[in-house]
């Protein structure tokens, strides 16, 4: 899924807050395990839907390089965006009435790949870091 380079250093970089956010999570929460378990599911539901644009993105930028492509890719993009919506607003909504630290920990889950993409750029923005990817 992650054949990319750039697609696979991000889920490397998720990984890791993952871990980072579970230890903060163990030490200093009342109800870690709802925590926890909400954060597992949604770091998953995330990186799918991370892998899923990812996949989306390639296959309508690669209709620059091959036109014929361009309604299917178009319509395969629309439907796959929608597919991933509509696996994530169930699961929230679920969540939400379930418990508020089950919630938490998936909106937090769901959020951590835009939070790494997020930190890398302004690391790479402040010359922090240099990852190459031009």
């Amino acid at each position: 899924m992650f054949k990319n380079k750039l697609a696979s250093f991000m889920v490397k970089r998720v990984f890791i807050c993952f871990i980072l956010l579970s230890v903060i999570d163990m030490v200093l929460l009342e109800f870690r395990w709802h925590v926890l378990a909400g954060l597992i599911l949604g770091s998953f539901f995330g990186v799918l839907k991370f892998g899923g644009y990812a996949w989306i993105f390639e296959k309508i930028v690669s209709t620059i390089v091959n036109p014929a492509q361009k309604t299917s890719s178009a319509k395969i993009g629309l439907f796959g965006f929608l597919v991933n919506q509509l696996l994530v607003f169930p699961l929230l909504l679920a969540a939400y009435f379930l418990n508020k630290w089950f919630f938490a920990g998936i909106v937090t889950g769901v959020l951590l790949v835009p939070f790494v993409i997020m930190l890398n750029s302004m690391t790479e923005a402040l010359k922090i870091t240099r990852n190459n990817f031009e």
